[in-house]
């Protein structure tokens, strides 16, 4: 991965970002319980990192057999200054009610 790269994670499995894989894994899930939809959080007080986070779920029963169809993460390019006002008007999109 490099600056501006995204990836999405289509299942339901454990997966591990950091710089250093010494350090100890922590539960996405118990840094934000108490976290509102749609807010922005900080941890370990910020950095050089970014990163934004969602889910969808499906209660189709034909979605299962979609997303055993994906590999189970997907690459995206690097986001650059000429591709990221579309990212952008995604991600306002996608959080706006």
């Amino acid at each position: 991965m490099t600056a501006g790269d995204c990836v999405l994670l289509p299942r339901d499995l454990a997966f591990r970002f950091g710089s250093d894989a010494d350090v100890p894994a922590q539960d996405v899930m118990t840094l934000i319980s108490d976290t509102q939809m749609g807010a922005v959080i900080t941890l370990n007080g910020g950095g050089e990192c970014s990163g934004v986070g969602g889910y969808f779920e499906f209660i189709d029963p034909q979605a299962d057999l979609l997303l055993s169809l994906l590999p189970p993460v997907i690459p995206i390019s690097v986001i650059t200054s000429d591709n990221m006002p579309c990212f952008q008007g995604g991600l306002r999109h996608g959080t706006s009610s």
